[in-house]
């Protein structure tokens, strides 16, 4: 998708009007989202979100560099990653390393990943929101690769997932039961929370509005 250009910043669209002047928002190239007035755009008063006048302040020792997005969910999406599948400490790594999945060469670099990755990201997040913004492999057998990676929902990445274990859910008052798969569509269907499901399977608390959960032994 061509977003345009001035400076720094790629103009998304239109975001209300204040005193019959049009606001824009923007995504500058150090990821973060920024509203501005549009014709300070067009005119060259606005470049950037800030991040061109704090690094001058730089240049003449005036300022701290912030530019960048160490400390953005995108950021903690990539050493997420290069986690799960190299570091034997990690808590995933079973699921990821230790079967053979790893991150492609290109991806070792973080500013590769946001070439390939950062803008399809903005787009999504736009649309869907960040919280229901997530990394998902097509090929869950596959490697982490432009070509096996997309944004999807977290409810997409569930079920394209190794994590799926059938479980059952017994409901106290009438002993009535029901086996599930994904966890999301169990909650769905008899209003629950997806979390607090997980939560009693994994032995985090016992019971949740009524019901009890455990997983089925295959």
């Amino acid at each position: 998708m061509y977003l345009e250009r001035f400076g720094r910043l790629r103009k998304i669209g239109p975001f209300g009007k204040v005193n019959y002047h049009l606001k824009t928002l923007c995504i500058c190239d150090c990821g973060k989202f920024t509203i501005v007035y549009d014709f300070c755009l067009y005119n060259g008063n606005t470049r950037s979100c800030g991040c061109l006048q704090r690094e001058a302040a730089v240049k003449v020792g005036k300022g701290k560099r912030i530019h960048g997005i160490t400390h953005t969910k995108f950021n903690k999406v990539w050493r997420g990653i290069k986690q799960r599948c190299y570091n034997p400490n990690n808590n995933d790594y079973n699921l990821y390393g230790a079967r053979g999945i790893k991150v492609c060469r290109r991806w070792h670099e973080f500013l590769n990943f946001k070439e390939d990755m950062h803008l399809k990201y903005i787009i999504r997040c736009l649309l869907f929101g960040e919280r229901d913004t997530t990394l998902d492999r097509i090929d869950n057998d596959g490697d982490y690769t432009p070509e096996n990676c997309r944004w999807a929902s977290v409810h997409t990445q569930v079920r394209n997932s190794r994590r799926i274990k059938p479980f059952v859910g017994t409901r106290i008052s009438d002993g009535y039961s029901d086996n599930g798969l994904v966890q999301v569509d169990f909650a769905g269907k008899y209003g629950l929370s997806n979390s607090k499901i997980c939560s009693c399977l994994r032995g985090y608390q016992k019971t949740h509005k009524g019901w009890r959960f455990s997983y089925i032994n295959v």
